[in-house]
């Protein structure tokens, strides 16, 4: 079977490249190639190529076939609702808004707004959202070996799951447990037959290597579990939230929602910002004050040490203060 695909001036012929079994290799019938060689790369995403391909031979061109089944018109994603997304090819000139992973290959991007998507995160996409301020957020699985910031705790890396903020040129991110969520203090969950509590850490002081007992996962005790005490059971927070996660980003975005509206109260507006004014008058007269104490305790101790030097016997009966202003 040959297709004419928009990236290669020659047909592509379908072909297939089996995984290496332990037992030695296996090969690629369509090919009759060994898989003892390097896979090649795909063209269309710059990872090595297994299961279903098309491929030029004579030109050493090779595509993985979902890459090549991609959608060669605009697109409509729900990353990016406000316009259509056009399938482009990118090498390293921009970064993949969802994981900021520099984009080589395939990409569908959106000129006006700077927006960009390499061919993986284009396919397949997160449902699990939620607005707030003006951002949209999606979650997102933390791969192996990278590391991203949390605009929240201000660390890096950790936990399972993060949300990704999509919209252009922002870059927030932050771990599922440091999300502003209404998190239940108690929770009945399916990966635990016992309710379990949320807890700031837990170390398991018996065991070397701290893991989640629902993905069994590593994780890291310093962070936030759920935790049955019964049976000695911590696990990430998003592995125990994922069944209600959904009622749990509604109530909150019901909650932004109100908040948001209140904002845009005119009288409350005004309220607000004579409340900000005062607060940071009461903060310079807090510092103002603080400064006069200290020059008043300097004052008492030169007046100590005058009476002391020049009378002593008026040191021993005197007070120790000057009389109060009336």
């Amino acid at each position: 079977m040959e297709i004419e695909h928009w990236s290669h001036q020659h047909p592509l012929a379908l072909g297939s490249y089996a995984a290496v079994e332990d037992d030695g290799p296996t090969s690629r019938p369509e090919s009759g190639k060994s898989d003892q060689e390097a896979p090649p790369k795909c063209y269309g995403c710059d990872q090595s190529i297994t299961g279903q391909f098309y491929a030029c031979e004579s030109c050493n061109f090779h595509l993985h076939k979902p890459c090549a089944d991609l959608p060669s018109d605009q697109l409509r994603h729900p990353y990016h609702p406000p316009h259509a997304l056009t399938l482009r090819v990118a090498w390293r000139q921009h970064n993949c808004t969802f994981c900021h992973s520099p984009i080589l290959g395939f990409n569908y991007c959106c000129d006006s707004c700077k927006f960009y998507l390499d061919s993986r995160c284009a396919s397949v996409h997160s449902t699990i959202k939620y607005e707030d301020r003006g951002h949209l957020y999606f979650l997102r699985e933390n791969e192996p070996n990278t590391i991203f910031h949390c605009n929240m705790c201000n660390d890096y890396g950790g936990d399972t799951h993060l949300f990704q903020c999509v919209v252009p040129s922002c870059f927030k991110s932050f771990h599922f447990h440091c999300a502003p969520l209404p998190f239940p203090k108690v929770i009945k969950s399916e990966c635990h037959f016992h309710p379990v509590t949320y807890v700031k850490s837990y170390l398991q002081h018996w065991h070397d290597d701290q893991y989640c007992d629902a993905c069994e996962n590593p994780r890291n005790p310093k962070l936030p579990v759920y935790y049955c005490a019964e049976c000695d059971f911590a696990a990430h927070i998003s592995c125990t939230v994922k069944e209600v996660l959904p009622s749990i980003l509604e109530e909150y975005e019901k909650d932004a929602k109100v908040r948001e509206d209140l904002t845009k109260d005119a009288r409350l507006q005004r309220i607000d910002r004579r409340i900000s004014d005062a607060r940071y008058e009461e903060k310079r007269l807090a510092a103002e004050l603080e400064k006069i104490a200290a020059r008043l305790e300097v004052l008492r101790e030169n007046r100590a040490e005058y009476i002391s030097s020049t009378s002593p016997e008026l040191a021993e009966s005197s007070t120790s203060a000057p009389p109060s202003a009336q």
